[in-house]
């Protein structure tokens, strides 16, 4: 019984499991006569078997845990480079809605009593800034469409904490939000 615990034994119980066969076997081994040597080779042979399969698993634990911990620190990485992004895009579209509202603000102060020079005036001034505000947009387009793949940090496999899975849903959110202030300009 005590060796067949030991086929199942995890890294975490091998020790105790280990010494329970050992003891087992001090005390049975002396009353099994002609098999006690074929029932010790057997248990040693399961011991070592068992000694190694939990030495697979610790070092399976350990490079797991490392490869969660490599993926949580790029994952980081990946939304820190995507938050800078995301103030230069921010940047962008606050000059895109700033020129807009130059030329909202152009258009407002224009009134029914323009002479027609002054008219020419502002029709000029406006079509300067429409030229602006167009460039500004394309500039914040351009941008979104060259790093999109940095803007938006891909998915957190399950093996990042919940925090890092806020920071990348919160980059994409961000995005589209700048996204969608982009084309109200």
């Amino acid at each position: 019984k005590v060796i067949q615990n030991i086929r199942a034994a995890t890294p975490e119980m091998f020790d105790e499991l280990r010494r329970q066969a050992e003891e087992s076997l001090a005390q049975q081994l002396p009353l099994c006569g002609a098999m006690a040597e074929s029932l010790r080779k057997e248990a040693i042979e399961h011991l070592e078997a068992a000694r190694q399969r939990c030495e697979a698993l610790r070092e399976q634990r350990v490079k797991e845990e490392a490869r969660r911990q490599e993926d949580e620190r790029s994952r980081r990485e990946q939304v820190e480079t995507a938050g800078h992004l995301r103030v230069e895009l921010a940047g962008l579209v606050e000059t895109a809605e700033a020129s807009a509202a130059r030329v909202k603000e152009c258009v407002v102060a224009a009134n029914d009593k323009l002479t027609d020079e002054q008219a020419q005036g502002v029709v000029k001034a406006v079509c300067a800034l429409a030229s602006e505000t167009r460039s500004a947009c394309s500039a914040a387009l351009e941008f979104v469409l060259k790093n999109r793949p940095q803007l938006e940090p891909p998915l957190a496999p399950p093996t990042v904490t919940e925090e890092v899975r806020k920071l990348v849903s919160d980059a994409r959110d961000d995005v589209v939000r700048l996204q969608q202030r982009t084309k109200l300009c």
